[in-house]
């Protein structure tokens, strides 16, 4: 009455997922927007669009820095397109 069912069946490995892989084409930029403050380093391994404030050391591919935009940290980049000041 109170005894348990015996279940002989063994839990199934599930493989781990696979992450996608990035497409050859370019992707659409990373944007910081004009009414946006970071406070904070970024990285990126692909393009930023800079267009508000970044308070911190920026380090990314290709990096487009707007108009309006403030910077107040180290800047590196292979290609930089600079809008502003």
């Amino acid at each position: 009455m109170f005894s348990r069912s015996k279940d002989n069946t063994k839990p199934v490995a599930s493989s781990a997922p696979v992450p996608a892989k990035r497409s050859a084409g370019r992707t659409a930029p990373s944007i910081i927007s004009a009414d946006l403050i970071v406070e904070g380093n970024l990285i990126a391994s692909g393009d930023i669009q800079i267009d508000g404030t970044v308070q911190g050391n920026v380090r990314s591919v290709s990096l487009t820095i707007g108009e309006k935009a403030t910077i107040n940290g180290e800047v590196v980049a292979e290609d930089m397109i600079v809008r502003g000041r």
